[in-house]
């Protein structure tokens, strides 16, 4: 799912890619760094497939990517 396109609400679910994350929040990319879920290679996996082949709960996971987006600059701006 591209949420991008879809009307999605902006708050990521288990629905989005692992790269629609990235792209719309740049800074999410710690958390998948933080699970070992590597963007390259599974980037177009949803984040529940990502979730569950870094064998964790999908919650898991998207409760730390929501957390991230609270307390994250995902401007991707250097200053």
């Amino acid at each position: 799912m591209n949420a991008n396109t879809t009307g999605a609400s902006g708050i990521p679910d288990a629905s989005w890619s692992v790269n629609d994350v990235i792209t719309a929040y740049p800074g999410s990319v710690r958390v998948f760094n933080a699970f070992g879920i590597d963007s390259c290679c599974h980037g177009d996996d949803t984040l529940d497939r990502a979730a569950r082949n870094a064998d964790l709960e999908a919650d898991t996971l998207i409760v730390a990517v929501r957390a991230a987006l609270r307390t994250t600059d995902h401007s991707g701006s250097v200053g």
